[in-house]
């Protein structure tokens, strides 16, 4: 016999008495009641193991959209920059061909400079020369501008970097509008690559100068030096910026002082709505074929590989700050307040 013959002889017998007819229904709801409770506990189990599959299975999808999404954003980084780079080679060997006739004029110039000629003669060949020099460094800065061979960090004073820009910037700028630079008192030594950084401060200058098209005349640039506690009380006075919020707060706590640039227009501003969008790639207010919306993305990846990051602050009808913030290469900051917008 089994050792399950006795339960099976039991489930066979057919109760004779009352008490046994009891006694076996007891049994029975108990052994009832078992397996209803253990089909329960299987049922609650398995609605717990799907649950923690499909939320594991959100967490990998939402991965998989990010690394899109970020795959997506770089490929049309890569190849905006290679429209970029056509380009820039367009005009160094636009540079090149102007290049040759005015080293013709200089030589003619200074053959003629080298005659004995009358002093109104000299004085007019003097100002072909001069004319001459201004154009072959105007053409040097804007070769410099379209081409950069590698990556090259190193710590550099922004304050300079700004005030060479600056120049060029002065160049660009529309007839009518007013350029008022303050830099700060002392350097400003971050580490990095200046011909990056400088590419931050023309597409900011840029974007100013669209903004004041139909109102505004004056911008005005301002470099400082910011205690990273500053920066966290000004994130609730209406900045928006590039990088995420704990991002941010990884930046700000391991950073004591930054040096930070603002261009300040008087433009119409821009919407809230748009102002959290500005820094997304191919976002853009401006009109159909007056710019890719990748600027600004552009601008973003690169203070992020200088551990910095861009700010933007903005009022409708009175005007748009944008702010580039670098971390500085050693020591701590004075007591310094950030610039708000309007004063």
């Amino acid at each position: 016999m089994t050792a399950e013959g006795p339960h099976i002889d039991a489930l066979l017998k057919r109760p004779e008495t009352r008490e046994e007819l009891i006694e076996e229904n007891r049994r029975l709801l108990d052994e009832l009641e078992a397996v209803y409770s253990n089909m329960e506990r299987i049922l609650e189990e398995s609605a717990a193991e799907k649950r923690i599959a499909y939320h594991e299975l959100e967490k990998k999808v939402a991965v998989l959209e990010s690394l899109l999404d970020d795959l997506t954003r770089k490929e049309n980084m890569l190849m905006h920059m290679g429209k970029l780079s056509s380009i820039g080679e367009f005009i160094i060997e636009l540079i090149h061909e102007i290049k040759s006739p005015l080293s013709v004029i200089s030589i003619q110039a200074q053959l003629a400079a080298a005659r004995d000629l009358p002093p109104e003669a000299r004085k007019r060949i003097d100002q072909i020369g001069r004319q001459v020099d201004r154009m072959a460094d105007l053409l040097n800065r804007f070769r410099t501008m379209a081409y950069k061979g590698k990556e090259e960090f190193r710590v550099f004073d922004l304050n300079e970097t700004l005030a060479e820009c600056m120049e060029t910037i002065e160049i660009i700028r529309p007839k009518g509008l007013e350029i008022d630079t303050v830099l700060f008192g002392q350097p400003l030594l971050v580490r990095g690559d200046p011909f990056q950084v400088t590419q931050i401060f023309l597409n900011f200058s840029r974007n100013a100068f669209d903004a004041m098209r139909s109102r505004g005349s004056r911008l005005r640039v301002v470099s400082e030096r910011i205690e990273a506690g500053v920066l966290v009380r000004d994130e609730a006075a209406g900045w928006v910026y590039s990088r995420e919020k704990d991002v941010r707060d990884r930046i700000f706590s391991g950073t004591g002082a930054f040096a930070g640039v603002d261009f300040f227009d008087e433009g119409a501003g821009i919407p809230r709505g748009s102002l959290e969008r500005v820094f997304e790639p191919f976002f853009t207010t401006k009109a159909r074929g007056e710019g890719l919306g990748l600027g600004l993305s552009l601008c973003t990846d690169i203070a992020r590989r200088h551990g910095g990051v861009l700010a933007v602050t903005s009022m409708e009808g009175r005007g748009t700050c944008f702010r580039l913030l670098l971390p500085l290469s050693g020591g701590r900051a004075r007591k310094n307040g950030g610039l708000g917008l309007i004063r």
